[in-house]
């Protein structure tokens, strides 16, 4: 429908799986590495570094279906030495990131009332779509490849490289509508009365309000 937008889970990406594959690297250093005993400082430094092998992983897991790793940080007398399998991510995976990814479409399909097969398209955006279990997942819950356009990796840049070009009024065959994600409404005590509901386009005008304060009373908490 033209006028339905929903919000997703906007604290979900290619970090929570960056995070699966350090905790393996973690899981497998031999002693006397001990990262718990590390001071915070100490963690955030060498969770930079595991991060960025964590990632290079993960690609690759997106290419083959195995991999062997020998991770050295000399600064950290920190040694891993292990074999992972394609498999073994996607198991993981399925723990948090992919039972999110499934949770977040079927609650936004379920507030828009639409069927997977009312969809028209499905273009993925950002990294994790070159994760080959979230095209399954789309494909599972729509029946349909979702759709790659260009570098996935790029799409958000360009996008709003495109809506700059809007509001300087350089782009004129695309229209952007900006709705709020929220509901606003007045509480008064345990009374709620929407203003604007989710999903309102921005500049709408609420409805006149009017508050009355009972008789008897000089005064209550109103809530906004």
């Amino acid at each position: 429908p033209e006028h339905n937008y929903f919000i997703g889970l906007a604290y979900l990406g290619g970090i929570d799986v960056d995070q699966i594959v350090k905790n393996k690297m973690i899981e497998h250093a031999q002693s006397p590495f001990d990262y718990a005993a590390l001071s915070d400082e100490d963690k955030k430094r060498i969770d930079y570094a595991l991060f960025e092998e964590a990632r290079r992983m993960k690609h690759d897991l997106s290419e083959v279906q195995e991999i062997t790793e020998f991770v050295y940080l000399d600064n950290f007398e920190f040694v891993s030495e292990f074999t992972y399998t394609r498999a073994e991510l996607e198991q993981e995976r399925e723990k948090s990131f992919n039972k999110k990814i499934q949770e977040v479409l079927r609650r936004i399909l379920s507030s828009a009332s639409l069927k997977p097969n009312q969809i028209d398209q499905i273009i993925l955006v950002g990294g994790s779509s070159n994760i080959p279990s979230v095209s399954n997942i789309i494909q599972d819950i729509f029946a349909r490849a979702p759709k790659l356009i260009d570098d996935p990796s790029v799409l958000v840049g360009k996008g709003a490289a495109i809506y700059c070009g809007i509001l300087a009024d350089e782009v004129e065959d695309i229209t952007v509508e900006r709705r709020t994600n929220q509901g606003f409404g007045v509480k008064q005590g345990n009374r709620v009365r929407m203003l604007l509901e989710k999903n309102e386009a921005y500049l709408t005008e609420s409805p006149y309000y009017d508050v009355v304060i009972p008789a008897g009373k000089v005064g209550g908490k109103i809530a906004v």
